[in-house]
């Protein structure tokens, strides 16, 4: 594995190679270059693997904005028959984000990647002021990087757990609510299909009825879009592809923690 060069990497997300901060932060800002920190994974053995960048309306903050890297070890062993364990990183040189970095999963089978969200995980933010932020960024990857036990422990939990068309549909339709919210008048989920729909499977290998399957779907279907329905005018509209940082992070990471509670409930 070689990761993703510098050429490609600046071609999606030119924001990691900004050589100053946003003109506005403040005189207490301690400007680190991403690309710096970037370069300093790899000597250890972390390879980027993909990279996003948020989109902004206002000219002068092109190529400051918010940007996503997500990691894999030159060593990386699966945590589960077709999952690899990643570190993901967060950061921006326009005041929108601290450095933030965060325990992942890449799927082979459908080249996606997920955010844990979950306190035992970790989630560590470093403030762009401390007097060693390079050292401190390093040495949280090297934490979350021990937690690769704690993933296949999770995932193995949720492979073991069955569900109920039932609690499949319950399921889904939570996870509809969290992408597209509810109606203020009439309470229904404002999603352009059946919550339903989110269960459609794409592959032979996620049909199945446990819980980590379940969440594969509708991972899946939430992130890379595709799904036709209506919208509330009566339009026939297809789901787009979630290509935004924030969102990315708040949807993967929002469907992780209603997976960990329908294993809790189903445990109970």
């Amino acid at each position: 594995m070689t990761g993703i060069d510098n050429h490609s990497m600046y071609a999606i997300a030119p924001s990691i190679f900004a050589k100053e901060p946003y003109h506005d932060v403040s005189d207490r800002y301690r400007f680190i270059p991403t690309i710096d920190v970037v370069n300093a994974l790899r000597k250890e053995g972390w390879l980027p693997t993909s990279v996003q960048q948020s989109q902004t309306r206002q000219e002068e903050k092109v190529g400051f904005t918010k940007h996503l890297i997500r990691f894999r070890s030159e060593s990386a062993q699966f945590c589960s028959d077709d999952s690899l364990p990643e570190i993901i990183l967060m950061n921006s040189h326009d005041r929108g984000s601290s450095f933030t970095l965060m325990a992942g999963i890449f799927r082979l089978v459908c080249t996606n990647g997920m955010v844990i969200q979950n306190a035992d995980f970790g989630k560590v933010r470093i403030r762009h002021s401390g007097s060693d932020m390079m050292h401190e960024i390093l040495e949280s990857v090297f934490m979350l990087s021990e937690q690769t036990p704690k993933m296949a422990e999770a995932i193995d939990q949720f492979r073991a757990i069955t569900l109920s068309p039932g609690e499949q549909g319950i399921y889904a339709a939570s996870a509809a609510e969290m992408r597209w919210g509810l109606d203020s008048e009439t309470q229904r989920v404002k999603a352009p299909f059946p919550s339903q729909h989110l269960l459609t499977c794409r592959r032979h290998d996620d049909q199945g009825n446990d819980l980590w399957r379940v969440h594969n779907r509708v991972q899946e279907n939430l992130m890379k879009g595709g799904l036709r329905g209506r919208s509330t005018s009566g339009r026939r509209v297809r789901t787009r592809r979630i290509s935004s940082v924030s969102e990315d992070i708040r949807i993967n990471g929002a469907l992780w923690s209603l997976t960990e509670k329908m294993a809790e409930i189903k445990v109970a």
